[in-house]
């Protein structure tokens, strides 16, 4: 079996509120994307089965790190 992401998939979107001001967050990609242009060559990495990805607050910019379950297929 294999590990897949499903928002890197283009499975399922989810949606995330804004601690700060309550706005809408957008998925901005994995955190590994995130802090180095060449990890989208790298290999997945999963923190306890989870797909870490950034999200960013379309109107503070606020970030939050959030973990993503991945789907066994």
């Amino acid at each position: 079996m294999e590990r897949i992401c499903p928002l890197c998939n283009s499975l399922s979107n989810i949606k995330i509120t804004c601690s700060v001001c309550g706005g809408e967050m957008e998925d901005k990609g994995r955190v590994q994307e995130f802090r180095d242009s060449y990890a989208p060559e790298d290999e997945l990495e999963y923190e306890n089965g989870d797909c870490r990805h950034v999200f960013q607050c379309n109107q503070c910019n606020e970030l939050k790190n959030v973990g993503i379950k991945s789907l066994y297929i």
